[in-house]
């Protein structure tokens, strides 16, 4: 254990005490450093941590050993604790961008309900493997025929047509390609749906980074009030520059309350997507950063995309209707059977005496006016010709979306850029006009003016960062496979 307990926590507590400055650090350069040193002073928590957790997993392990009498009911309580803590952790991970996006292509009403109707479409596909109803006649002579075998009484007719397989064969490709269209509309609502749910979770964050901006200047003009404060008092500053620092941070609170109100309208969006009660709380992460790799984007010309694909099988449909319509312009073959009842002619004897009638036939089903399938025939073609202007529109919709995103996404890096690098000038700026107070009066206005580009540079690069993630989601939505 001392050899080596010892040089891991001397290693652990020399690294923890060098980044505490780090930490704390407020002068120039300190917003990148500070985001850097938090992972590794996070991991050096989580070893001490580990140091106290590991022992005792392998103590627990050996006393298993030993104690291998243990009794159902504990064995029980370990692994409901063990499960309890899982649940747990899952509902803490369960927060990210990722599972949420789960959550809702699984639990969305409108998910759900495009997905019954590819099974109803699915289902349509097998009753066109039926043929038409049997037809079954009776009926009585109201007044008997006389024939040479006795009089008619009453008549049975049964008869059935049946649809040639071709006919078959074309409804059942009709139907199938309904429900293609259907799938085809379920993976478009999903990455639609996914965009929603992407674009609030980022504008959620947006918010939340805003309300952690404005409540840091909060916190540092209350600092700059109790300097100035102190100024007056030596007659280096006026009293109104106090007042000016007050209603400035009055005014910042007041966004706050208002970037909060806007928060909780987000997290009721998020959980209303994924159709779940709009109390539960959305976590996003402390920090986001652009990738460092964002200009190698490279993408085809001929866009293949599900809305394309769409028009595609709505296309293809139509075109399975107008084999269709052709089909059922052939005649119509039929079986039946009547059966005629014969009384029996009184005080007469012969051989058919009384001889009930079957009658076999032969029906056929001729559309001699084929009116109806030639005006059905032409609005086929015409609406395969407005499918393909419809597919060609939206085609170069989709194309100058991609181009549009391309561009407003390698826009907003660059204003990222630009305002991170005005912000730092910003705090230089700030560190001068501080340092002036040793020498001279200490002048507010100035300070809460650069106070003031220091916050809306910040802003403008929180509002560039989600920018960026937005028309990110766009170029995803466009270029992701297709199916």
């Amino acid at each position: 254990g001392t050899k080596r307990i010892r040089p891991c926590l001397m290693t652990t507590a020399t690294t923890i005490l060098a980044l505490l400055p780090v930490l704390t650090s407020t002068g120039k350069g300190s917003d990148m450093m500070i985001p850097m040193a938090i992972p590794s002073f996070g991991g050096m928590i989580i070893a001490i941590m580990s140091l106290f957790v590991v022992p005792v997993l392998f103590s627990m392990n050996a006393e298993y050993k030993l104690k291998n009498k243990m009794n159902i009911k504990n064995i029980l309580k370990k692994w409901f604790f063990i499960a309890c803590l899982i649940s747990v952790t899952g509902v803490v991970l369960g927060q990210s961008l990722p599972t949420l996006i789960h959550e809702a292509i699984q639990n969305n009403a409108d998910i759900q309900g495009l997905a019954v109707g590819i099974t109803i479409d699915s289902e349509k596909i097998n009753e066109v493997d039926a043929i038409p109803n049997t037809l079954v006649g009776a009926g009585f002579f109201a007044s008997e025929p006389e024939t040479r075998t006795g009089a008619q009484q009453f008549k049975i007719s049964i008869s059935q047509m049946l649809p040639s397989f071709d006919t078959i064969k074309a409804r059942k490709n009709y139907k199938s390609s309904l429900a293609d269209r259907s799938f085809v509309a379920l993976v478009i609502a999903k990455r639609k749906l996914k965009v929603a749910v992407s674009t609030a979770y980022y504008q959620l964050y947006t918010l939340r980074d805003k309300q952690t901006i404005l409540q840091q200047q909060i916190d540092l003009l209350t600092t700059f009030e109790q300097l100035v404060v102190r100024a007056v008092e030596v007659n280096k500053a006026s009293i109104v520059d106090v007042f000016r620092l007050q209603i400035r941070q009055k005014k910042l609170a007041n966004l706050v309350q208002n970037f909060e109100s806007l928060s909780s309208a987000l997290e009721i969006k998020i959980n209303k997507l994924l159709n779940r009660s709009k109390s539960i709380s959305i976590n996003t992460p402390i920090i986001l950063k652009l990738p460092i790799d964002v200009d190698t984007l490279k993408f085809e010309h001929d866009l293949v995309h599900p809305e394309i694909l769409y028009f595609e099988k709505i296309y293809e449909s139509v075109v399975n209707s107008e084999i269709l319509n052709h089909k059922e312009q052939k005649p119509m073959i039929g079986f039946g059977l009547d059966y005629i009842q014969v009384a029996k002619r009184p005080n007469m004897i012969f051989t058919d005496n009384g001889k009930d009638i079957f009658l076999p036939m032969v029906r056929l089903s001729i559309p001699l006016f084929t009116k109806k399938y030639r005006s059905k025939s032409k609005q086929l073609q015409l609406a395969k010709e407005e499918i393909s202007l419809q597919k060609l529109h939206r085609q170069n919709q989709l194309e100058v979306y991609l181009e549009t995103a391309v561009l407003k996404r390698k826009l907003a890096i660059h204003t990222y850029n630009t305002h991170l690098e005005n912000f730092i000038q910003a705090k230089n700026i700030e560190q001068v006009l501080i340092s002036r107070y040793e020498t001279s009066n200490l002048n507010v206005k100035e300070l809460i003016e650069i106070k003031q580009l220091q916050l809306q540079y910040q802003l403008d690069k929180a509002d560039a960062l989600q920018s960026f993630f937005e028309e990110s989601l766009k170029i995803n939505y466009l270029i992701q496979p297709t199916i």
